[in-house]
């Protein structure tokens, strides 16, 4: 699946390609993922002139676990690891955990610009999970993952599968590739789990920090898969008032796992906003 280096001030492990002395384009995994997902547009940003580099994300698989699982501490360590690889600021782009992250960081004006996939600016998307019951449905897992132990089974015992199965019905995976994915997260149990519980466990602080949220300058491209079956297309709507500077929003062929199903596509589409907002480090 490709060899992993390890950035020693952050302990993170990481794909990498491109020149070491080209912009550098960080890409963020999410749930249920892994970062080789991201290995098809890293071809093609590379082919391009960026340097396109994935981590594995803090306590998945070989990466360490991170002090504490909240999202800003998540957000902290990612840009500890980007800046060690390049002090000026960086183009992020995040996709489900990834891109809730990449909202979080661009709400604190750490990347030069961004792009997200799959996951709405937080708190538009908690107002629509108000509003739209069957959202809650959809994310009854949110509520699992916050059990002992049986979460921890489900994972090893098939919910990986079945959640890639509903959220990107389309997708037909190999089985070596769906193999790595299961074998990842069961390796690294209970890490992927813990950025969710620590959504919940208090309730509480997770609020108030979305609450503080305040609208950014960052530039900020947001991708969303026409047959999402985790969160659909109109979610999103009104996100665009948390982001003053310039700002788009495209609904695409594919689901949930875009880097993975509409690579070519997600891969022209960062392209486009590299040029559009180039970053200092280019």
């Amino acid at each position: 699946m490709g060899a992993y280096r390890r950035e020693p001030l952050s302990g993170l492990s990481y794909l990498e390609e491109g020149a070491a002395d080209a912009p550098l384009v960080l890409l963020l995994h999410g749930f249920p993922d892994v970062a080789q997902s991201w290995r098809p547009v890293m071809h093609r940003l590379a082919e391009s002139g960026l340097r396109a580099v994935a981590p594995v994300m803090p306590g998945y698989d070989p990466s360490p676990a991170p002090p504490s699982y909240d999202i800003d501490t998540l957000t902290e360590l990612l840009f500890a690891f980007a800046h060690a690889l390049q002090p000026s600021p960086a183009l992020w782009v995040g996709h489900d955990w990834g891109g809730a992250i990449t909202h979080n960081a661009a709400g604190r004006s750490l990347p030069a610009a961004a792009v997200t996939l799959s996951v709405p600016h937080p708190l538009t998307f908690l107002e629509y999970m108000a509003r739209h019951p069957a959202q809650l449905r959809r994310s009854a897992y949110m509520g699992l993952f916050q059990l002992p132990v049986l979460p921890e089974r489900a994972i090893r015992s098939g919910l990986v599968r079945e959640l890639w199965r509903r959220w990107s019905p389309a997708l037909h995976m190999s089985e070596s590739a769906m193999a790595h994915v299961e074998a990842t997260l069961g390796e690294s149990l209970p890490g992927p789990l813990e950025y969710y519980r620590a959504m919940f466990r208090p309730l509480g602080p997770f609020l108030s920090r979305a609450k503080e949220l305040e609208p950014t300058d960052v530039p900020m491209l947001y991708l969303h898969g026409a047959g999402d079956g985790c969160i659909p297309p109109e979610a999103s709507a009104g996100q665009e008032r948390w982001y003053r500077g310039p700002f788009a929003s495209r609904v695409i062929a594919g689901g949930h796992f875009l880097p993975n199903e509409s690579a070519p596509v997600v891969a022209e589409a960062i392209l486009d906003w590299a040029a559009q907002t180039p970053t200092s480090g280019s």
